[in-house]
């Protein structure tokens, strides 16, 4: 999709060496300081993921409010009061966000409300401030728990309690790290819709316990299907 090859043009831009081959990006993370006002930066929503990962590496960053999708108000907020709980400081001008700090110190954020974005974040930025920092409220999606099982193979230690996550930072992390990302769970949901009103469509290499709920409403919505070990099969003519 259009958001990877805007932040992989991102990433060639500050200086990181990237390599695609076939459904592989190989990464060497050296990069440079530069303010990040790309015309891409604007693009995309998840390029606010950048401004956790400048703090760590730099202690400021510059760069142009997030773009993509529009669905309603999308303010980030609970990011920004996050990261002033980490000792930043904010300033917004026109639609250019200036963060800075001396010293980023561990911190304990409460989410007003949970956020999936703010959790992202709050969790790369702590993995990197020695000490033990706590987002309470904290968003539950299976992307979180995946970017964890990420995060713990660089030497910094995360783990959820209940509805919060515990982070134990650590400014060094491993030089090679390999990981395999989960599913697209929406997209899966997507097609599966898709496969309901067509002859027959398998689904295959999806989480299922990602999609108990839909899963739940498309039983008791009597859609025809069935579920094997780890796909899905659509198929309007017969009921399973």
């Amino acid at each position: 999709i259009s958001d990877i090859n805007n932040m992989l043009a991102i990433l060639d831009k500050i200086g990181c060496k990237v390599k695609r081959s076939k459904n592989k990006i190989f990464i060497d993370s050296f990069c440079n300081y530069m303010p990040l006002l790309f015309e891409e930066v604007s693009k995309f929503r998840a390029s606010y993921y950048l401004m956790s990962s400048y703090l760590a590496l730099f202690s400021n960053v510059s760069i142009k409010m997030p773009g993509g999708c529009k669905i309603g108000s999308r303010p980030i907020d609970f990011h920004l009061e996050g990261f002033k709980a980490a000792g930043c400081k904010v300033e917004l001008t026109d639609d250019i966000i200036n963060i800075s700090v001396k010293e980023l110190t561990p911190f304990i954020y409460r989410m007003p409300k949970k956020s999936l974005g703010a959790t992202v974040n709050l969790i790369i930025l702590a993995s990197k401030i020695d000490g033990k920092s706590i987002i309470e409220n904290a968003s539950t999606e299976p992307e979180i728990d995946d970017l964890i099982e990420f995060i713990n193979k660089g030497f910094a230690k995360v783990y959820r309690r209940r509805n919060d996550i515990v982070i134990y930072g650590n400014k060094e992390f491993s030089e090679k790290i390999t990981h395999k990302i989960i599913p697209d769970r929406i997209e899966a949901f997507t097609y599966m819709c898709i496969g309901l009103n067509s002859k027959k469509l398998a689904i295959k290499n999806i989480e299922l316990h990602h999609l108990k709920a839909p899963l739940k409403y498309l039983k008791m919505a009597e859609a025809k299907f069935k579920i094997k070990k780890n796909y899905f099969i659509g198929d309007k003519n017969e009921f399973y």
